[in-house]
């Protein structure tokens, strides 16, 4: 059956979570609600005084990676991450590099591809490569090889070992 949940800001991804939860990435935060009855049980949002919390409020992407490791990205709180063994959540901070594409803290997407690594798109700086060790293997900027740029909307990988990433501009 399909749930209505009542009107409030816009979700940006969804992401079905063990046990009795459907985890909402929204503009005010992660709302967390009941399966069955859509009910919701906790909002986390942003807050100076719990440092633990979300880095940002406006969290536009989520993900479980193969290990169970929770992944989000926010505008503002970057690339953040939580493990069951931890009630807070892990921040990457902006790289040192200015010109990084990690330099700011602006994610649009994540996915884990099968070699263990996450690959993290940005609103506009382009796509960054962490190795299972959280280093930044790679960069891909937005403005070199035909890619002209935008948001990194999505990024996907297929059978034959391609990354996909879709932004404004192209695929």
């Amino acid at each position: 059956p399909l749930l209505v949940l009542a009107a409030g800001p816009a979700t940006n991804a969804l992401l079905d979570m063990a046990g009795d939860s459907i985890w909402l990435a929204r503009g005010n935060g992660l709302e967390i609600r009941h399966q069955e009855s859509g009910q919701r049980a906790r909002l986390l949002q942003h807050s100076l005084s719990k440092p633990w919390g979300p880095a940002g409020s406006d969290v536009r992407t989520m993900t479980l990676d193969r290990s169970g490791v929770f992944w989000m990205g926010s505008y503002g709180g970057g690339l953040q991450r939580h493990t069951a063994d931890t009630r807070s959540i892990w921040v990457r901070r902006a790289e040192p590099r200015a010109d990084s594409v990690l330099g700011v803290m602006d994610v649009r997407s994540i996915s884990q591809v099968p070699n263990g690594e996450i690959w993290v798109g940005t609103n506009a700086r382009g796509v960054a490569v962490l190795g299972p060790d959280l280093a930044l293997r790679a960069e891909i900027p937005f403005g070199i090889s035909g890619h002209r740029g935008g948001r990194a909307g999505g990024i996907a990988h297929d059978a034959n070992g391609h990354v996909w990433v879709g932004t404004e501009e192209n695929v």
